[in-house]
């Protein structure tokens, strides 16, 4: 079996995904953490807050109930990695921005207008990023190792493409 660009965003969305759930508790010369335990809202607690807060509250929620595991680490670094490999700094950029804005829920259109960036250009460094990477993994001899297609097909399902979805579920059926 030999790496599809499919596969490659995949999993570079799974990255993405790692990299935003990561702890940052801890990182830098800090005090020592209280041990008191964190107080819990209740559902009558967040009625009256307005709708950023909430949205703050679950993403904070989520980023810390759902840590990477080792694994997921590790195909991070090895993604971080072929970012680095034989790509410009402009395919690198919109190929990471691409998966932050799915893993957020941000519309990519609307990042390409804020950075003043032509959209059709930043989806054509975008693809040829992903060929790039693939041609180098399949030069390599790369051994593949999937994404968690599970944690991957949960954060595409509403946020991607159409197309897309169906070769990742295709890819999640092969592994």
């Amino acid at each position: 079996m030999t790496w599809t660009p499919e596969l490659v965003f995949a999993r570079f969305i799974e990255a993405a995904d790692t990299e935003w759930r990561s702890p940052r508790e801890r990182i830098g010369p800090r005090d020592a953490p209280a041990f008191w335990p964190e107080f819990q809202h209740t559902f009558a607690d967040m009625v009256s807050w307005d709708s950023k807060r909430r949205k703050e509250r679950s993403d904070e929620f989520w980023r810390t109930r759902n840590r990477p595991s080792a694994a997921a680490i590790s195909r991070m670094e090895e993604a971080l990695y072929w970012g680095l490999q034989g790509l410009t700094a402009s395919q690198r950029k919109m190929l990471w921005c691409r998966c932050f804005c799915l893993i957020r829920g941000w519309h990519f259109n609307d990042w390409c207008e804020k950075n003043g960036v032509v959209r059709m250009t930043a989806y054509r460094w975008f693809n040829q990023a992903l060929e790039a990477v693939t041609n180098n993994l399949n030069e390599e001899c790369v051994p593949i190792r999937h994404p968690d297609m599970f944690r991957v097909l949960q954060i595409v399902k509403h946020k991607a493409t159409r197309n897309l979805m169906l070769d990742i579920r295709s890819m999640g059926e092969a592994a």
